[in-house]
């Protein structure tokens, strides 16, 4: 989990930061920059992870898969990627290295048999 979620949080900046380098983005592309870059930090840190993750893989889909010409860019194999690596992350949950895993602990799910009689 922790390999997953550096991969997707950096790659996730980088794209972010490739789009923001072109010429004069507008505020809308700056702001939805800025959350991207934020929920990419929390992811690697992991906290909040499942919510952080959301909005990375929103953020990302926002700057990467609007219908253009140029639709076949070299970064939208990453962005697809790093949008599948992050629903993944928001799924399975931050993992034992994590801020969250510290502050909450680990899961045990117990599945009880429940009431029924047992079969004779």
């Amino acid at each position: 989990m922790l390999l997953l979620r550096a991969i997707a949080s950096l790659v996730g900046i980088s794209l972010v930061v490739a789009r923001l380098i072109g010429p004069s983005p507008a505020t809308l592309d700056l702001m939805s920059g800025i959350v991207s870059i934020v929920s990419s930090l929390a992811v690697l840190v992991g906290i909040f992870t499942p919510a952080s993750a959301t909005i990375l893989a929103v953020t990302v889909a926002w700057f990467w898969f609007p219908v253009h010409a140029d639709v076949l860019r070299l970064g939208v194999p990453a962005a697809l990627m790093t949008t599948a690596i992050a629903v993944a992350i928001s799924l399975l949950g931050p993992g034992a290295f994590s801020i969250d895993a510290r502050w909450f602990g680990p899961r045990e799910i117990v599945i009880s048999r429940g009431t029924r009689s047992p079969r004779t």
